[in-house]
């Protein structure tokens, strides 16, 4: 208890003064009712560029670790990546109230867009793993190799929660997403299958990575489908795999066919292959899995609803992440 409060009281002052006065008590509020406690890990040399915000539960129920991706981050170094990250764990922010499971929770504290890329073309998108991010190649840049960086992020927890709290967490986690964050999930999921038992991207944009390098003689670069990168498929079909959007998802936020999202290579491969249309790609992805045997795959439409989670959805991530737990 005394711990947790100490811990608590610095992640508040990291925050105090530096954020609007109402949002600051907005998030001491949100805070203060957790059973655990949300710790602040910055970057540390030579293992990642990046910070992370994590959260132990007061008893942990499970030993396996959630990640959420950052979904309202800004700008590169805004102190409110760090209170966005937070948040992410709520129901109000991140559609499912993550905080009650009991369940040690990794949020990447990454950022929204940092530079223009490309000749100003399209933007640098750490908070999505765009396609510039993932093959960044300035070792300088604080996403190079984002997703390794991420690999001893984990690694880091693990040893951090043994540590700290003796407890062995697995080898495999969860990955849980929304909107933006879906994408960085499920981009991170599908490199990493082998790292993953789970992933539920919600509000997901159709844009499910493909798993083939070629399809209609079209070669599926990243993160369309999977040819520049390393890719093992019997992992990625043995992943539980959730995709789910409301019908009433509008093409504004189709991030696939939006020039600060993406880059006109991926835009003109959905194009050409599924059209322009969000429920079209949808449902002919939904297709290609079928035809692919990816037995573990679900894409579901739910009802009257557009770009948010609903009680169906909050009940049902809920009995997956009790059931892969």
């Amino acid at each position: 208890s005394i711990q947790k409060n100490k811990k608590e009281e610095k992640m508040l002052s990291l925050l105090k003064d530096k954020i609007d006065n109402a949002d600051y008590m907005k998030l001491k509020k949100y805070i203060d009712k957790q059973k655990g406690e949300f710790i602040f890990i910055d970057k540390k040399d030579n293992l990642f560029n990046f910070p992370f915000v994590l959260y132990i539960p007061s008893i942990i129920e499970s030993n396996t670790i959630i990640m959420h991706g950052n979904n309202m981050a800004t700008n590169e170094g805004n102190i409110y990546n760090i209170y966005a990250a937070i948040l992410e764990t709520s129901e109000e922010v991140g559609g499912f109230n993550l905080t009650a499971l009991n369940q040690i929770i990794y949020i990447p504290v990454t950022s929204n867009y940092i530079h223009p890329a490309n000749n100003n073309m399209h933007e640098f998108f750490p908070m999505q793993a765009t396609r510039n991010v993932v093959f960044c190649k300035d070792k300088n840049n604080t996403y190079y190799n984002i997703f390794d960086q991420v690999n001893r992020q984990l690694t880091y927890i693990r040893e951090y929660v043994f540590e700290n709290y003796g407890v062995k967490l697995n080898d495999r986690i969860i990955c849980h997403g929304f909107s933006s964050s879906a994408k960085f999930v499920l981009r991170y999921a599908t490199l990493n299958a082998k790292k993953v038992v789970l992933l539920i991207a919600g509000g997901f944009g159709s844009q499910a990575i493909i798993p083939l390098k070629v399809y209609n003689d079209i070669k599926l670069i990243y993160p369309v489908g999977v040819y520049d990168v390393v890719f093992d498929l019997p992992s990625f079909k043995s992943m539980k795999q959730v995709y789910f959007m409301g019908e009433n998802e509008s093409s504004s936020n189709d991030t696939a066919m939006n020039f600060r999202h993406t880059d006109e290579n991926v835009k003109n491969i959905y194009v050409e292959l599924f059209g322009s249309d969000i429920w079209e790609r949808f449902y002919k992805i939904k297709d290609i899995y079928s035809k692919l045997d990816i037995k573990n795959a679900e894409f579901i439409k739910y009802e009257h609803y557009g770009h948010t989670y609903n009680d169906e959805a909050r009940k049902y991530t809920k009995e997956l992440i009790l059931k892969f737990r």
